[in-house]
């Protein structure tokens, strides 16, 4: 608005399409011990003496990003702003050239993530034009639906078993700055804090009373905190 200090925005983010080349193999060393002659031989196991190049072409296609944004300015001293933001990451597709398992991937996608909202609130003060001080605030809800789980197929070289379903994510700013004529410095402490639910292993499915069940070990529920201190300087020319 040409005369308000009110100010609305809003963004539409595309998605970003990715051809990625995964790449693995894998070599297994066994050194043991003759039990007739006593001889200490080797074992020497490599996937590219059974199955050749294991490479995999596919295609990635983000979520589409949409963001709203609203401004206030009070005089020249205080500024406010509020921010949402939707990304749905269920919606991401996978595709393999030889569309082998791009199926089962978008199926696996859909059940184990969802739409993600994030939410930022910010403030700056300006005790005087070259110094300013700062608050926000940063919340974004969890991306892993409850029941998702890290599934791991029965010829997959994977060895971690072990995964984590991270839930909200809140984060905390506190700084101050100042702008001169050609010099600048930026100092913020920020503090993260998030949790999530621990599992060691992968889920496995039992067929009980004629049916398949998932068996869920138990999950440990952990809280992440991290602070940190940034300073940032610069000189415009």
């Amino acid at each position: 608005f040409e005369y308000s200090p009110f100010r609305i925005g809003f963004a539409v983010h595309t998605p970003t399409f990715y051809k990625l080349t995964y790449s693995t193999s894998a070599i297994v060393t066994n050194d043991y011990r003759d039990a007739n002659t006593d001889e200490l031989k080797r074992i020497i196991v490599d996937t590219y003496d059974y199955v050749g190049d294991m490479k995999r072409d596919y295609r990635l296609v983000t979520p589409w990003k949409y963001n709203v944004s609203l401004g206030y300015t009070v005089g020249t001293s205080l500024a406010l702003g509020a921010e949402y933001e939707y990304e749905d990451y269920s919606t991401m597709k996978f595709k393999y050239s030889s569309n082998d398992g791009g199926g089962d991937m978008n199926a696996e996608v859909k059940n184990c993530l969802k739409g993600e909202h994030t939410f930022r609130i910010g403030a700056e003060y300006k005790v005087i034009p070259e110094f300013a001080f700062r608050l926000g605030y940063n919340y974004s809800s969890a991306v892993f639906r409850d029941e998702a789980v890290k599934y791991i197929p029965s010829n997959s070289l994977i060895t971690d078993t072990d995964f984590s379903n991270k839930r909200s994510q809140s984060n905390y700013t506190l700084g101050i700055g100042y702008r001169g004529k050609m010099f600048y410095a930026d100092l913020a402490y920020q503090l993260s804090t998030y949790k999530e639910n621990f599992y060691p292993f992968y889920n496995e499915f039992e067929l009980t009373q004629g049916e398949w069940t998932m068996v869920t070990p138990p999950g440990t529920k952990v809280t992440n905190t991290r602070s940190q201190v940034l300073l940032t300087v610069g000189m415009r020319f």
